[in-house]
């Protein structure tokens, strides 16, 4: 057996296992990038619910707040006004609605007028 017909004898065997690892790597290129894709659409529906998320809770706060500065009396709006830190954050409580010149029945409609406003936030 010459030299020759030991390297034609192993052509085919090295042309095949060249073609396998080429192939191989290919597909597992073809692998890694589907893999990068499904994270990247996974982040991207992660941030549109989060930004969802967070419009909703704005407005939510800002229904709620419109609520609350309807019923706020003349003192209390001019006090929040002028001092804006003081208030931030802080809830407004039912006894804080002091509308001056109300008898007590136009104070309890009043606060039912604003819950009934505040549950309507809730419902959107």
């Amino acid at each position: 057996m010459s030299f020759m017909d030991k390297i034609n004898k192993l052509t085919l065997p090295t042309t095949i296992l060249i073609a396998s690892i080429i192939l191989g790597g290919f597909y597992y290129a073809t692998q890694i990038s589907k893999q990068n894709s499904i994270e990247r659409q996974q982040q991207v529906k992660i941030a549109q619910e989060q930004l969802e998320k967070e419009n909703l809770e704005k407005i939510l706060n800002d229904c709620l707040s419109s609520a609350d500065w309807k019923y706020l009396s003349v003192f209390e709006r001019i006090s929040r006004i002028s001092n804006p830190g003081q208030w931030e954050n802080m809830p407004v409580s039912i006894t804080s609605y002091n509308i001056m010149g109300d008898t007590s029945v136009e104070k309890q409609q009043n606060l039912k007028l604003w819950k009934n406003e505040r549950d309507e936030c809730f419902k959107k």
